[in-house]
C-alpha cells in the first residue's frame, strides 16, 4: 500500500506542476499575442521563433496549448484512477473507463504533438520535413505512444477480469 501512496504523491505533484504551467503558459502566451513582440515558442522539444503573428502561427500556439491541456487532463484522470484504487474495490467501470480514456488521450495527445511539430516546421521555417526519430529515455514520443497503448490494454484486461470476477461471484 506504501508504493500506491507514493504513486498518488508523485502523480499529485505533477499535476500541481503541470496546472502551474498551464496557467503560466496561457498568459504568458495572451501577452505576447496582445503586445505582437516576435517571441520563441517550444513546439515538441524545439524552438520555433515566431516573428509576426499571422493567423498559422497563432492557430499553431493554441494546438500546442491545446496538447499541453489534453496532457493535463490525462493526469488529473490517472489521479482520479489512482484515488478510486484506495477505495479497494477493484474493475469497476469506472477503472476500466478511466484506463480507456487515460489511453486515448496519451495516443491522442502524441499523435498531435507530431502534427503540430509537422505544421510548425512548414509554415514557420518555410520547409517540409517527415521523418521519425527515436530517442533515448523516457521522454520519446515512441515511448510515450507505448504507455498509451499499454493502458488501452489494461482497460481490456480490467473489463475481462471484471466478466471473470462477476461469473465467479455467480457460481458462489
Amino acid at each position: 500500500m506504501k508504493s500506491l501512496q507514493l504513486l498518488k504523491l508523485s502523480i499529485d505533484i505533477c499535476f500541481i506542476i503541470l496546472i502551474i504551467d498551464v496557467i503560466f503558459s496561457f498568459f504568458t502566451y495572451l501577452m505576447l499575442i496582445l503586445y505582437g513582440e516576435p517571441f520563441t515558442v517550444t513546439i515538441n522539444d524545439s524552438q520555433k521563433e515566431i516573428v509576426d503573428l499571422s493567423f498559422s502561427s497563432g492557430l499553431l500556439i493554441i494546438s500546442n496549448f491545446a496538447v499541453t491541456l489534453l496532457s493535463t487532463y490525462a493526469i488529473y484522470l490517472l489521479r482520479k484512477l489512482i484515488r478510486s484504487f484506495f477505495k479497494n474495490s477493484f474493475f469497476t467501470k469506472l477503472q476500466i473507463a478511466l484506463f480507456r480514456l487515460i489511453g486515448q488521450l496519451i495516443v491522442l495527445s502524441v499523435v498531435l504533438q507530431f502534427i503540430v511539430h509537422f505544421f510548425s516546421t512548414m509554415l514557420l521555417e518555410k520547409r517540409l520535413e517527415i521523418g521519425v526519430s527515436v530517442d533515448s529515455g523516457y521522454y520519446s514520443s515512441l515511448f510515450i505512444l507505448s504507455i498509451g497503448l499499454f493502458f488501452i490494454y489494461m482497460s481490456k484486461l480490467f473489463k475481462k477480469s471484471r466478466s471473470l470476477q462477476e461469473e465467479n461471484d455467480l457460481t458462489v
